[in-house]
């Protein structure tokens, strides 16, 4: 991941923030300093936490993630992931891309 994929995510998580305090703090009835200081510690905890989390996560199950095959997550065996990707994609490129993959595979997950 590179610095501005790195930069895009931080806007968007603090963009979110920002919106859920906002609401936050228009649904509380009485405003105090140390009521808006326990608020922004719990985000920051669970805005820092989060990321950390999920990246503690992918480094422990990283080795599951990757032994599931491309025939295994695509094959005909899963209909109603043909379904839901047939209604997303309507003109149906998505899974004329899954099949390409899937009948002719280029690259391998070592």
């Amino acid at each position: 991941m590179g610095i501005i994929e790195l930069f895009l995510i931080a806007v968007g998580l603090s963009m979110d923030a920002f919106a859920v305090s906002v609401c936050k703090g228009l649904a509380m009835k009485k405003c105090t300093w140390t009521k808006a200081g326990i608020v922004g510690l719990y985000f920051g905890i669970f805005q820092a936490g989060m990321p950390l989390l999920g990246y503690a996560l992918g480094v422990q199950f990283s080795h599951v993630i990757t032994s599931i095959d491309i025939r295994k997550a695509f094959s005909k065996s899963y209909p109603f992931m043909i379904k839901t990707l047939n209604k997303l994609f309507k003109d149906g490129t998505c899974l004329k891309l899954i099949k390409a993959i899937f009948y002719k595979p280029t690259v391998s997950i070592n």
